[in-house]
């Protein structure tokens, strides 16, 4: 029971990866053209719906035209379809903005966590279109989103940049932002909206400025909240933190990659192993076991091998052996012991039963030869004996037998 409700723990958590696809379904890419003095600038940012009809962006990603320009502004929602703006809601003194589409989106809209729903140190995803990115690949690299994974550093309240205006509520994170992001959602890990990207700071190093690195600003979206309120514009709000085995909002769902089979069968593994006391023990002693170190037995003097004539003229003599081959046949030029040619030399017991005198010493052949002569050498060493064999004729048969030195 204790392993099945673990098992069951350990697959919630599995399955309640980022829903990353979903997040970068919501980050728009958008895109701002104005006249004005018969010249025509522009620029890019991002943005994410709160409802089918209604963007939030920064306010100095869209509306930061001189006074009496011709502004066009469009929210491309994906390689094939740009939507354009009616109306912008400008909230300077927050850097905020909300659109108004001309049609509505068929993304889901986000949902939005506030303050009391996050903590420093979780993780959070900043998606949206820096303008580096954009000048990297082809038109259609264009319309995918970059992805920077980082962490809530700290909450904070900075100045405004409307005088006079009250301090406005931010989030310091760790994910990379650029040019491009700002407008753009910071998302916490159950793939809710907990921020809108809006700055990165810089720092003075030796009278000149450059980009501090992993202190980026989003604006918290508690700031937001009101805002919509006010306008009448609808919005989903979360009621919980997110808890790691929470299924991803909006109705999406979590799925399950093989990577994440073969890690949650690898965890069950391990658990099973370690709740299992005697699969544990057999291991453990398998992975401990040293072999003892061999000992030395003593080892008893070699002993001498010799040939023992049984019967016909070598019958009773003894013939020494050596290390060397040994050929008995009948051929005088080439063998130790010589049989006449109407007699067959055989030998009567067998050698590698009787070369072994108390340890494991190669066993030594004989070659009896007949019509052809065969010679094997030994690699065994059983004493320095003068020769192979006393060269004498024989009649009949041989015996091999030991004795001692």
């Amino acid at each position: 029971m204790k392993f099945t409700a673990v098992l069951l723990a350990l697959a919630a958590a599995v399955a309640a990866a980022p829903p990353i696809d979903q997040m970068k379904k919501q980050a728009f890419l958008i895109v701002v053209e104005f006249t004005a003095n018969g010249k025509t600038a522009g620029g890019t940012g991002s943005g994410f719906p709160i409802d089918p009809t209604h963007v939030v962006t920064n306010f100095h990603v869209c509306c930061f035209a001189p006074e009496g320009a011709k502004t066009d502004i469009a929210v491309a929602v994906s390689e094939k379809e740009t939507i354009k703006v009616t109306k912008a809601y400008a909230l300077q003194h927050k850097d905020l903005a909300i659109l108004e589409l001309e049609k509505p989106v068929s993304v889901s809209p986000v949902m939005l966590a506030t303050r009391q729903h996050l903590q420093e140190g979780q993780d959070v995803w900043a998606i949206g279109f820096p303008g580096a990115s954009l000048r990297v690949g082809d038109l259609t690299a264009a319309f995918v989103p970059s992805i920077s994974k980082g962490i809530i550093s700290k909450f904070m309240a900075a100045p405004s940049r409307v005088k006079d205006a009250p301090p406005v509520n931010h989030i310091q994170m760790t994910a990379a932002v650029n040019s491009g992001n700002s407008g753009g959602p910071l998302f916490d890990e159950c793939g809710r909206v907990s921020g809108v990207v809006v700055a990165k700071v810089l720092t003075s190093i030796g009278g000149g400025q450059t980009f501090a690195e992993g202190i980026n600003i989003s604006i918290q979206t508690d700031e937001l909240v009101p805002e919509l309120d006010r306008l009448k514009i609808p919005y989903t709000a979360a009621t919980e933190a997110c808890v790691p085995a929470t299924v991803a909002p909006s109705g999406s769902e979590s799925r399950i990659s093989l990577v994440q089979v073969a890690t949650l069968l690898t965890a069950a593994a391990a658990l099973f192993l370690a709740l299992n006391k005697r699969t544990r023990t057999a291991i453990t002693q398998k992975l401990t076991h040293h072999t003892p170190p061999a000992r030395h037995l003593p080892v008893s003097p070699p002993k001498r091998m010799i040939l023992r004539g049984v019967s016909g003229t070598f019958a009773g003599q003894k013939i020494p052996l050596s290390p060397k081959p040994c050929v008995l046949g009948r051929d005088a030029t080439v063998s130790n012991l010589v049989f006449p040619n109407n007699a067959e030399p055989r030998v009567e017991a067998p050698l590698s039963s009787l070369l072994r005198f108390g340890r494991p010493y190669p066993a030594r052949r004989l070659v009896v030869q007949q019509r052809h002569v065969h010679r094997v050498g030994s690699p065994a060493h059983f004493g320095p004996w003068r020769a192979n064999c006393v060269p004498a004729i024989a009649s009949t048969s041989v015996r091999t037998t030991t004795r001692s030195r």
